[in-house]
Order: structure tokens, then C-alpha cells, then sequence
């Protein structure tokens, strides 16, 4: 009885990222902790850089706020690519703890005898199993989808730096207007797409 109950708690603790082990099968709580921490500080820095991408398409023809947005922006952005080695950091290290400590669990569940306990603490053990999976596809998911972010927003930022560039270029011809407004459009489209992007990835960093 005191084994049954025993591995009945290991296994209820599994699934929050705690453990009943002695320290050194603590990874998975750190693991756990590291990841979540993680998609906590992409769903603040998501939130900000859609701002900063709204910001961008408003004052695309605006040429004297062009350089401050775009300065914004690529900041934003220099976060979003740390977080993206992060993010894969660390659904890497909770993949690893969580396989060490189901190793752990099935020693424990293969020392035990009586087969009705086995066979129902085996159907426990690979429910945890799957929550904890799924977990897992979700952070990847969120991982995919930055990465869909990134590369959009680099295409953004360098229709944006065009229609900069575009716009400086129209002081010296007039001639010029009618390519600097196609390039102007075609960035406002790559901004319409990255805020949709970003919209669908925060949705998901929220529903955590």
C-alpha cells in the first residue's frame, strides 16, 4: 500500500514538474520553470512588437517617422531572435528531463509485483506522459511560428528601409513618385501580414 500510494504522488507531482526523488532528478522542475518563463517574455516582447509593426504601417509614407519606427522595430526584433534560441533551448532541456525522469518512473514500475497495480499506475504513468507531450507541441508550435515571424519580419524591414530610401531618392526627381508608391504598398502589405502573424502567435503564448 505505502508503494501504491507512494508512486501515485511521484506521478501526480510529475505532471506539475515536481519530483518525490532525491535532487538529483531535479531538472525536470527547473526545465519546466525555464521553459514557462521563457513564453512568458515571448508573449510581453509579441505584444510589443506587434505595436511596433502597427507604428510602421501607419507612418510608412511618413517619411521623418520612417527611421525611429524602423529603429523600434529592430530592436523588437533583436529580442524575438534571442528568444527563438531560448525557446529552443529550452523545449530541448525539458525533453531531455522528462525523458530521464520517465526512465526513472518505469524502473520504479517494473520492481513493482502485483500486476493490477502495475498495469493501473502504467495507465497513469502514460497519461502524464502525454500531458507533458503536449506540452511539448505546444512550445513548438510557438517556436514555428516565430520562426514564420522572423522571417516575414525581415522581409518588413527591408521593404520599409526601401520605401525609405525610395522616399529620399523622390527629392531628387519627381519622376520617381509612381515606383516610391508601389514599393510603399507592397511594404504596407508585408506589415499587414506580419501583424496577422504575430497576432495568431500571441494568441497562442496566451492560451498557455
Amino acid at each position: 500500500m505505502r508503494t501504491l500510494t507512494t508512486v501515485i504522488l511521484f506521478l501526480l507531482l510529475l505532471s506539475t514538474g515536481y519530483s518525490l526523488l532525491p535532487t538529483h532528478a531535479a531538472p525536470i522542475a527547473e526545465a519546466s520553470a525555464a521553459l514557462a518563463k521563457t513564453e512568458e517574455r515571448l508573449a510581453k516582447d509579441v505584444a510589443t512588437s506587434t505595436e511596433d509593426v502597427r507604428e510602421l504601417q501607419q507612418h510608412l509614407a511618413t517619411p521623418d517617422q520612417l527611421p525611429q519606427d524602423l529603429q523600434a522595430f529592430e530592436r523588437t526584433t533583436t529580442r524575438l531572435k534571442a528568444l527563438q534560441q531560448d525557446l529552443t533551448r529550452d523545449i530541448a532541456a525539458y525533453e531531455t528531463a522528462l525523458v530521464a525522469k520517465l526512465t526513472e518512473l518505469d524502473q520504479e514500475l517494473a520492481a513493482i509485483h502485483d500486476t493490477t497495480t502495475r498495469d493501473q499506475l502504467q495507465r497513469l504513468r502514460d497519461r502524464v506522459e502525454t500531458e507533458c507531450q503536449e506540452r511539448i507541441w505546444t512550445a513548438q508550435e510557438e517556436l514555428a511560428s516565430l520562426q514564420t515571424v522572423l522571417a516575414q519580419g525581415a522581409d518588413l524591414h527591408h521593404a520599409a528601409r526601401a520605401v525609405q530610401l525610395a522616399n529620399e531618392l523622390t527629392n531628387q526627381g519627381e519622376t520617381l513618385i509612381a515606383e516610391v508608391q508601389q514599393v510603399n504598398e507592397q511594404a504596407t502589405q508585408y506589415a499587414s501580414t506580419t501583424a496577422t502573424l504575430l497576432a495568431t502567435l500571441l494568441a497562442q503564448t496566451e492560451s498557455e
